[in-house]
Parts: C-alpha cells; structure tokens; sequence
C-alpha cells in the first residue's frame, strides 16, 4: 500500500495558499469593497487650495456646522492631498466629503477635454502612475503658467482606482466645473456616493466659499433637504456673477431627504 504524503505536509501547504491569497486580497488596491465603517460619524474636509488660498476662517466655520449634527471633521491641506490620498479616500469610512479643490476640463491636443479632474498637490513625473496616465485616470494639470504641474485623477480613477467604495457619502465639490458633465457625478455614485453636488462652470473663489457656507447652513443648522437647500442657496446668493455658474446635485433616491437623513 502506497503511503500518502505525511499529514503536515497538506496542512502546510493549505497554509501557504491561504496567506497567497490574503495577500492578494489585502494588497490589491482596486478591490472594490465597502470598508468596515466605526460607530464615530465622520466627516472630511479636503482643503487642496491650503498653500495657495488658504482660509482658516472658512474652514472653522464649515466644521461648526457639520460637528451641530454630529459630525468629527477630519481635514487634509496642501500636501497631504496626493493621488494616494485620492485613491484610500473611501476606505476612511467618511458619511460627508466637502472637496475645497482646483478642478477644471483640462486641455489637449484636440483642445478641451470633456473630462473633469480633481487636482492633487503631487508633483507631476511623466513616468510616475504611468499606466494610469495611458488610461486618462491621472494626468498633468497646472493651476496657472506661472505654478508647476501637477497630478490630477478624473473621473475614470474614481472608478478604477479607489480602493474600497465609499458608504452612502455626500459629496459637496467647491471646484470649478466639478458638475460640467455628469462624469464625476456618475462615478462617485456608482462608486458609494449618495449625492453628488457642484458647480456647472467655472466659479469664483469668494462666490464659491460664500455660497457653500449658505449651502452648509440649510443642510445642517436648517435641517432642509437637498433638494430645498440647493434651492435655496441659489436663491440666496444666485449664479457666480461673472461665469453665471449654478449649483446642480444628483441624488438619486435622496433628493427629498435631509443630511441626517442620509447619513444615518
């Protein structure tokens, strides 16, 4: 009778194929999972525009608000925000993210592109993110001629790269045309987003932050749902005044309820 192989030998090689792939799991940072979420409601302020255009004053009174509903707010400034702050962004577990980003259509050979990006403070290498640059999910952008490119994620790295998905997140996008196509929008809800809303054109940047404190204030100390607050807000404080820019959200099962509705 032929001897099988010793019993240790199975168990060893059972243990080896399971931590194979526990690695892949854990290491592979495209597996679109919902992260497991703590009991403390958390909130993310990205302040990209800290270096530039800082305003503390603005920042202190966002987080008020959003700490009256019961809001921790985390904020990211200057460096901190890089294309691997964009891609574990979902894994933090955050129920709100207010973007105080640069964000724009880039231009390319053919002219303007129809994509919308988000602008990171990492600087920009031709062969830094390589692949991710010949499928248009990262690419260089630069504020002015006079700043240094930089990277940007668009709307096709919100989709492919993010690592996890996000757990019903309301988006607010300060950044200029972050609503010009329905690119962005699509891609943060299909990646966990409840609601999405920005601005259709270029913005301001005191219009935008004034218009955002109005927004913030019907969704948190009014309590009104998305819905009236956008409303409102753009009755209040109307279009940006010299690009005639308008506050657009999607939510799609969530335009009728409130903030603390939705992040219940």
């Amino acid at each position: 009778m032929k001897k099988g192989f010793p019993w240790y030998i199975w168990v060893s090689g059972v243990l080896f194929v399971c931590v194979v792939l526990s690695l892949i799991i854990i290491l592979n940072p495209f597996t679109p999972k919902s992260v497991i979420q703590a009991d403390v409601l958390k909130c993310a302020i990205v302040d990209h525009l800290y270096d530039l255009q800082p305003n503390p004053e603005f920042i202190d009174r966002v987080t008020k608000e959003f700490e009256k509903i019961g809001f921790t707010v985390d904020v990211y400034r200057g460096d901190e925000i890089t294309v691997d702050f964009y891609r574990q962004l979902p894994s933090h577990g955050y129920k709100l993210i207010l973007f105080r980003v640069h964000a724009g259509l880039l231009e390319n050979e053919t002219g303007r592109g129809d994509k919308i990006w988000l602008f990171t403070n990492e600087r920009y290498s031709r062969m830094r993110y390589y692949m991710m640059q010949l499928r248009d999910q990262v690419a260089a952008a630069a504020i002015s001629l006079d700043n240094d490119p930089v990277f940007a994620v668009s709307s096709k790295f919100v989709a492919d790269c993010m690592r996890y998905n996000f757990d019903n997140t309301v988006i607010i996008n300060m950044g200029c045309a972050a609503f010009f196509n329905d690119d962005l929008a699509d891609a943060f809800i299909a990646r966990g987003a409840s609601t999405y809303l920005g601005w259709d054109v270029s913005v301001g940047l005191s219009y935008v932050e004034k218009a955002t404190m109005t927004l913030v204030e019907k969704l948190c100390s009014e309590e009104m749902t998305i819905a009236q607050a956008v409303a409102s807000t753009m009755d209040e404080d109307g279009p940006d005044p010299n690009n005639n820019a308008f506050l657009k959200y999607y939510s799609p099962e969530n335009a009728d309820k409130t903030l603390r509705q939705i992040i219940k």
